[in-house]
Order: C-alpha cells, then structure tokens, then sequence
C-alpha cells in the first residue's frame, strides 16, 4: 500500500532576498531523509520569460535580471516527498506553501517550518494587505452620512469635514485599484539597485494614507 499525505497553508505577505530564500532552502532539505538527494527547482516569472534555475549560483550568477522579482516557485523533491513554495498566479491571488508525502507528521512539519520562516519576513503592509479593503471603502462612502449628523452644523457639513471624506475616499480607492502593482504579496530582491524611495514606495505610500486618516479624524472632532 502506498499512502500520500497532501497539506497546504496561505503565507502571508512577505520580502526577502536571494540569500534568505537559500537559508530557506537549506530549512526545507533538512527535513528530508536524504538530503543529499534532493532534488531543487526554482522558477522566475518574468513579464516575458520563464526562467528556472536548479541551484542558486545559477540565479546569482546569470545577467539581466531585474532587481526584484514578484512570481516566483521554489520546488523540492526527495522520493515521495515534495514542497512547492507557490507565488506565481493570478492577481491579487496569495503565496502558499503545499507539501506531499508519506506521513501526516513529516507534512505538518514541513509546513509550518516554511510558515514560520515567512512569517518572520513579513512585509511590512501585510496588514493592509489582509484587511478587507472593499468593505472599508463602503463603510467610508456611507459611513459618512452619519457621520455628518454628528458634524453638521445648522444642517451644513463642515467644509474640512467634506474634503477630508472626500480625499480618504479617493485615496482608498487608488490603493484599492493599484493594489497588485503598489503591494505585491510577494518580492524576492535579486539585487539591491533600486534607491531608498523606490525599494519602500508601497510602504511611504501606505504610510501616506494612514497619516491622512489620522488627520481626517482629527479634523472631524476639531471641526465639531
């Protein structure tokens, strides 16, 4: 009889580099019973290319590459036993981590060895990321007549107060639309050419409209 165990779990958003995904790797082989044996794939996908790689000196050493990668695969294999790091599919769709073998203990090992790992690379907006963006741009659109009841005065909403409203929405729904280009779930940095700016735009730009509603809030009591 041969038996095969499959388990699966969602990662979290997360950053990491070429050296920290070979640490990885280093993780995943010593959990299997050969580690000699094993068997490791890495898949880059480019905007107009595949590319796959069987060690990471190929990676390192091969020219042209961007300075980050948003879709990539790692993949392992000894025997019946198999770990598939899974980045690369449709947008806005979340990186997981799917083992195969022979036992329940041996996959939920795995598992949580590759969870673990991720989740101590987290990127710094997975929160946002993970909340329900939709859900808070309807609670902003119509939370905002009964918020008026409590800032309106003589049946006037506050100009500062219609601005402010006006100004989360749109800035909610430009990070809601550009959420795949401004906060991939997954970024592998190939290289470190890119200036300070560029590396945490989605951070600064987060940071942005978390500090305008903060502020908006605060004008709304003030205005009261």
């Amino acid at each position: 009889m041969k038996r095969e165990v499959s388990r699966k779990k969602v990662l979290p958003a997360f950053r990491i580099d070429v050296a920290e995904l070979g640490l990885l790797r280093e993780r995943l082989v010593a959990l299997f019973k050969d580690p000699s044996s094993v068997h490791c794939s890495l898949t880059l996908e480019l905007p107009s290319e595949t590319l796959r790689f069987d060690t990471f000196e190929e990676l390192k050493n091969h020219q042209g590459l961007p300075s980050t990668v948003t879709n990539f695969s790692l993949w392992l294999m000894e025997g019946g036993r198999h770990i598939t790091i899974e980045t690369v599919g449709i947008i806005g769709s979340k990186p997981q981590v799917r083992v195969e073998g022979e036992s329940d203990a041996w996959c939920a090992g795995a598992v949580e060895t590759a969870f673990i790992f991720f989740t101590q690379h987290k990127a710094p907006y997975n929160w946002f990321i993970a909340a329900p963006i939709g859900w808070l741009l309807v609670l902003l659109i119509f939370g905002a007549g009964f918020a008026s009841s409590f800032l309106a005065k003589d049946g006037k909403v506050p100009l500062p107060a219609f601005v402010g409203w006006l100004s989360l929405v749109v800035t909610f729904t430009l990070l809601y639309v550009l959420r795949a280009k401004l906060f991939p779930t997954t970024v592998l940095s190939v290289r470190n050419a890119d200036g300070f700016f560029r590396r945490h735009v989605a951070e600064l730009t987060l940071l942005v409209a978390v500090l305008s509603l903060a502020l908006t809030v605060i004008g709304w009591f003030v205005a009261k």
